[in-house]
């Protein structure tokens, strides 16, 4: 098969994991504004809690990302749940994991950061499953703002633009 390595174009790569990290050109987002700005915007909503649920499977820009959402999160006096996926929670198969019972289980209101689009996603349809009302109980904000995900969700979904020209 085809290796990346072997690609006769110039490749660049955005915040890549194990292996692929150092090995090519790369660009690595600010996942400390990032998760920084998710906490500010859901925090100005006034929720009573707040929760973070990571890519899956896990990355270090995902973990990154939540770190700072967490820090900019008990800077407020609060704290951040952050659910813990494993193999069985895909990101596209809300319906297999505890995601919809973890998501209850949360005091309400609840403002929860998704590590990025695709995941915002899993959130809103496992609230969906749940019965849980978005935004009235859940605020879901998730990164990418990947505007045919977010405009063909119910309710949209709100998204952090990276700024991947800077």
């Amino acid at each position: 098969g085809l290796r990346l390595q072997d690609v006769a174009v110039p490749l660049v790569m955005i915040d890549p994991d194990a292996p692929w990290a150092g090995r090519f050109s790369e660009v690595r987002l600010d996942a400390e504004a990032t998760g920084t700005l998710a906490a500010e915007t859901l925090l100005a909503g006034g929720a009573a809690s707040y929760a973070f649920v990571p890519s899956a499977p896990d990355t270090q820009w995902s973990d990154e990302r939540g770190a700072a959402f967490s820090r900019r999160i008990a800077q407020a006096g609060m704290t951040c749940r952050v659910h813990a996926s494993d193999s069985s929670d895909a990101m596209w198969y809300p319906e297999h994991s505890d995601l919809a019972a973890w998501l209850r289980s949360l005091p309400k209101p609840c403002g929860v950061f998704a590590a990025m689009d695709l995941r915002a996603k899993s959130v809103l349809e496992a609230c969906r499953a749940a019965g849980i009302n978005v935004p009235m109980d859940v605020s879901v904000i998730g990164v990418d703002n990947d505007e045919m995900l977010c405009e063909n969700t119910f309710p949209s979904l709100s998204s952090i633009m990276p700024d991947f020209e800077g």
